[in-house]
């Protein structure tokens, strides 16, 4: 690929970057098997519900989007349903194998039922009342053929804190999906579960709880993941032509390793924001890769490590070699 000549470039290739990892192809696995099971049932039967719980920034979204790319494109090429060589973005535009719907902020039921009916390609997705928005949604499942719905950011559902006809009446379309016989992967961060299932008959529909957990740089399994992952990362900037050159991100003694760890708190998407502020620092000096002083000076510019009016700013772990003993949970404050 052609080295970029913008930052606005580097922000682009930044948005298309996908590195799968063990706890990405173990979501992939787990979807197919939803997936599998609404394949073998009668019409009509009832599915379970899945989960992906994890922090913000762990990676979420985009391993939804990995599994789309990697497994249904391809699927629907190898089912007849597109023309071989039909551009990928066109064939997730209007496969409907898979429902991947982002949850809008301050989402009520009929939002959500919209939202639902926009991705079925409903052409008047806000029109009726909720029973009647149902009514049409089960239809164009039905007629799509749908094996899963995915609802992202599941945080963003306005639900009562207090048992109402408002929070039933959420779990209860909620359910309605399970019930009529299409598995449900509810996606968001950790605090959001609560919204979800917080209610008795949905929670008992929850089998397929996707393994995400949080990154323990002590656990050497975590920490190899966490170093494969940087190092495919470097790898990645040179394909999209964003370095000219091969970037380190372990260090001879892995102490860039755990610096990048301690700065991200170990999420993926930590590492990629961090990367992406050092790339453009990179750009404008012109340098052929990144060094630990763009590292360093990409943390500075970061919440939490920047200058704030009230309070410290963290102490940057570039700046500062702290000890492989150390714990991430200073940086999590």
């Amino acid at each position: 690929m052609e080295m970029v000549t913008s930052k606005g470039q580097i922000e682009a290739r930044f948005r298309s970057m996908r590195i799968i990892h063990p706890f990405a192809e173990g979501a992939f696995d787990v979807m197919d098997q939803m997936r599998e099971c609404k394949q073998l049932s009668e019409d009509g039967e009832e599915q379970l519900a899945g989960t992906l719980f994890a922090d913000s920034h762990a990676g979420k979204s985009t391993t939804m989007r990995m599994y789309l790319e990697t497994r249904i494109y391809p699927e629907c090429i190898a089912r007849g349903m597109f023309k071989p060589n039909t551009p990928m973005a066109h064939v997730l535009k209007l496969q409907k194998l898979v429902l991947f719907i982002e949850i809008p902020p301050d989402t009520r039921v009929k939002a959500l039922v919209s939202a639902v009916l926009r991705a079925l390609n409903d052409p008047n997705p806000t029109k009726g009342d909720v029973d009647d928005m149902i009514y049409r949604a089960e239809l164009l499942l039905r007629r799509h053929k749908v094996e899963l719905l995915i609802f992202d950011e599941v945080g963003h559902l306005v639900v009562p804190r207090k048992a109402g006809d408002q929070a039933m009446r959420i779990h209860n379309h909620l359910k309605s999906f399970l019930r009529k016989g299409y598995p449900v992967l509810f996606v968001g961060i950790e605090d959001a579960r609560i919204k979800v299932f917080n209610e008795k008959q949905i929670e008992r529909r929850e089998m397929n709880d996707i393994d995400y957990p949080k990154l323990d740089y002590s656990i050497d399994k975590h920490k190899e993941l966490f170093k494969d992952f940087c190092a495919d990362f470097a790898i990645s900037l040179m394909e999209k032509g964003i370095t000219r050159e091969m970037s380190d991100f372990i260090g001879e003694n892995d102490e860039i390793l755990l610096s990048l760890f301690q700065a991200s708190l170990g999420l993926f998407g930590g590492v990629a924001r961090i990367a992406e502020k050092a790339c453009k620092l990179v750009f404008d000096e012109g340098a052929a890769k990144v060094e630990v002083r763009h590292l360093e000076a990409a943390v500075d510019g970061l919440n939490g490590f920047k200058k704030q009016r009230k309070g410290e700013p963290k102490p940057n772990p570039f700046r500062q070699s702290l000890d492989a003993s150390n714990s991430v949970a200073a940086y999590a404050a």
